[in-house]
């Protein structure tokens, strides 16, 4: 196997990828398991305007036999966040004074990533087999898990070459899209971006038939996570549908999730801007949920 050492620069991010030009790759990745796969995920937001494309970094971190699929610039937000929480704590057991952090520090370096366009994570557990969704709506966090052996993919015939690895195609339904998946059995990971896995190898480019969604992979680092950083403690558990009803009422009406003091302190004028935002966020992956 060759592998060339360069740079990827996405947007303002720039992240060092491995990229494959010679591949007899089951030996690299089997040799170990802890991995950062990066997505160029590019969607459809507004089913009013389906030509306007826009464009999110996401990575899927994959350590043993779990994995995580988030924003990588809210990754960085996060661990700039967690580095001063964790000091906070530290002083706080030293018993200095609260303001021995210096948020404008914080606030600096934070501002240096730019801001999440997609704020969801998703981390699929091996040791259950559950996917668990971790969501926010405005100050509140929610998570909901699902069973990961819901998708019924169907194998069809198809054969290319991504990033130089040999992709097979196989296609799944799933909330009201039909999805295409092209995979390589030389990354030995049942994995994939969002939701999706359970394939015999790496999904290295998946879409659904409308294009409205696409995830294709641009670079591997081979490093490693901790989850525990990025995944809140204080999240409400709350089941699949309840939540995306909450969304559809947070969408109508951004109150929804204020407390009466918060709601009190927020201008009609920003609330119809608030609101003109989210309306304009109406695409969402999950197109048709059942239950």
């Amino acid at each position: 196997m060759k592998i060339l050492n360069s740079s990827l620069v996405f947007g303002q991010i720039k992240i060092t990828v491995f990229l494959i030009a010679y591949i007899s790759g089951v030996q690299l990745f089997a040799q170990n398991n802890n991995f950062a796969f990066f997505y160029e995920m590019e969607y459809s937001r507004d089913t009013t305007d389906l030509e306007l494309k826009e464009k999110e970094l996401m990575v899927l971190w994959r350590m043993g036999d779990s994995s995580l699929f988030q924003s990588y610039s809210g990754y960085q937000k996060d661990s700039v966040y967690a580095i001063y929480l964790n000091q906070a704590k530290q002083n706080d057991k030293l018993g200095k004074e609260a303001g021995s952090i210096d948020l404008t520090q914080m606030l600096q370096q934070m501002a240096k990533y730019p801001a999440a366009k997609v704020q969801y994570k998703v981390l699929k557990s091996g040791e259950d087999g559950d996917i668990r969704q971790y969501r926010k709506l405005f100050k509140n966090e929610y998570v909901f898990s699902e069973p990961s052996d819901n998708l019924a993919w169907k194998f069809t015939d198809g054969a290319k070459e991504i990033l130089g690895f040999d992709c097979q195609l196989a296609r799944v339904s799933y909330s009201g899209r039909e999805y295409f998946a092209w995979f390589t059995p030389e990354i030995p990971f049942n994995d994939g971006p969002y939701i999706f896995g359970g394939l015999p190898g790496l999904i290295l480019e998946l879409y659904d038939a409308d294009c409205h969604y696409n995830f294709k992979l641009v670079g591997v680092e081979n490093r490693e996570v901790d989850f525990s950083k990025q995944l809140s403690d204080k999240a409400i558990e709350i089941d699949k549908f309840r939540f995306f009803r909450l969304e559809d009422e947070f969408r109508d009406n951004p109150l929804s999730q204020m407390s009466e003091s918060d709601a009190g302190k927020v201008s009609a004028s920003a609330v119809a801007q608030v609101q003109e935002r989210l309306k304009s966020s109406n695409n969402r992956l999950e197109r048709i949920l059942k239950k």
